[in-house]
């Protein structure tokens, strides 16, 4: 099969999961629709990115930014559910009925924040409706498609080293602030980076074979275990603002202190293994090794 039609049965395949998903985001506005939607939209846009040699510049363009707008939106509807699911695993712990009901408490508050953004989220979704249908999108491309020679397919698999090497020195320019729990900031970029890398990894994944899977699962580790932080993080802000509003020797206020303090204990432990399997990842040359796998296809 040519690359040009290894990257379009790619595209048709990332394409069919990201619009099943869009159809139940706009109806139902369901916790995995929108959760899957995020996260196959930027699938989408970085097989895009991926195969862009192939298309003209202002079809991938108006599509990327269609595809990130999505994301966008879909995002403010994720946070709030990453936040619930939590509590609601969080609440089955405990043995406190008063603790128990300041987070059913807590709960309720954030449902009812859901609910009021539910509509407009949808609302927006359901704008782009038309331009992100099959035909709009799939159809384009198809009819967009440049003719790849033999030269094109050389010059697509030097795009491919070159992004995953790129993806791969920006994550590990962060490797100085790994000994620092606290940089916050830093390992937010950092987590963003093992992100960008994992997706990249997965955008040529069609031209390579199953050894691939291996360096993605490694990468998706901290891409999963950093966005674990970072979501303890963000929630302990959150929670810091909570905590203003009530009186510390209320229930709701003690209550919201022993969650502030078993998500940092949460964090803390994430953080223990993150750093682990980093360095273990270091020492066994990982991403060396990744980086000689992907320069040995041509």
């Amino acid at each position: 099969m040519s690359p040009a039609k290894i990257a379009l049965k790619a595209l048709h395949r990332h394409f069919a999961v990201f619009h099943r998903h869009y159809r139940t985001a706009c109806d139902k506005g369901a916790v995995r629709s929108i959760h899957q939607l995020r996260t196959n939209a930027r699938r989408f846009r970085n097989a895009l990115k991926t195969y862009s040699l192939l298309f003209d510049k202002a079809t991938v363009k108006r599509f990327n930014r269609l595809l990130q707008v999505t994301a966008q939106e879909a995002s403010q509807l994720r946070d709030l559910d990453v936040y619930l699911l939590f509590l609601q695993d969080y609440k089955s712990k405990l043995r406190s009925d008063v603790q128990r009901q300041s987070i059913r408490d807590l709960i309720a508050d954030l449902r009812r924040q859901r609910a009021a953004l539910q509509p407009a989220v949808s609302k927006a979704l359901r704008k782009h409706a038309a331009q992100l249908s099959a035909d709009k999108v799939v159809g384009v491309l198809e009819r967009k498609m440049k003719n790849a020679d033999a030269e094109v397919a050389h010059t697509m698999m030097d795009i491919f080293h070159h992004r995953v090497e790129k993806s791969t020195h920006h994550l590990l320019a962060y490797n100085v602030i790994v000994p620092y729990p606290e940089k916050k900031t830093e390992l937010h970029e950092m987590r963003k980076c093992a992100k960008h890398l994992r997706y990249t990894l997965e955008g040529i994944r069609p031209y390579f074979d199953a050894r691939l899977e291996l360096y993605i699962g490694r990468v998706y580790f901290f891409h999963k275990i950093l966005g674990d932080i970072h979501d303890c993080d963000v929630w302990m802000d959150m929670l810091s603002r909570y905590r203003t509003a009530y009186k510390m020797n209320s229930d709701m206020g003690n209550s919201l202190n022993v969650l502030y303090n078993y998500l940092k204990k949460v964090r803390d432990s994430r953080y223990r293994i993150f750093v682990q399997r980093w360095h273990r990842a270091l020492q066994s040359r990982h991403f060396e090794e990744m980086l000689e796998f992907v320069y040995a296809h041509h």
